[in-house]
């Protein structure tokens, strides 16, 4: 285990998730945003949601690249960070467990 990489990959995991996920970009990253008082009007401004979670998604993937200098590993967290957060937004799992799913990759991420 590298303890160093895994310090950084959850401070920059903080900064990604946290710090620079907007208001708008949380709230339309929802699946089901268009069934929460946003119309097509809307989503032909702003687009479906599954580009503001791929979006959601690379900046999360960023931060491990940066920390790891590793495409892979970057590629691994897009999968699983958007794939948590879609099953946050649906409603299948809740923000704990979702939390500790994105503690878990970054702790596979340290190994790697």
């Amino acid at each position: 285990m590298n303890w160093t990489r895994l310090w950084w990959l959850l401070c920059a995991h903080a900064l990604t998730d946290y710090v620079l996920q907007s208001p708008e970009m949380s709230k339309r990253k929802h699946p089901r945003a268009l069934f929460k008082g946003m119309d097509t009007v809307e989503e032909c401004v702003y687009g479906p949601w599954w580009w503001w979670m791929a979006a959601h998604g690379l900046v999360n993937a960023l931060g491990v690249l940066y920390v790891t200098q590793s495409v892979p590993l970057s590629i691994g967290e897009f999968v699983v960070h958007c794939a948590l957060d879609t099953a946050k937004c649906q409603g299948w799992i809740n923000t704990n467990t979702d939390q500790a799913g994105h503690l878990v990759s970054k702790v596979v991420w340290a190994w790697g």
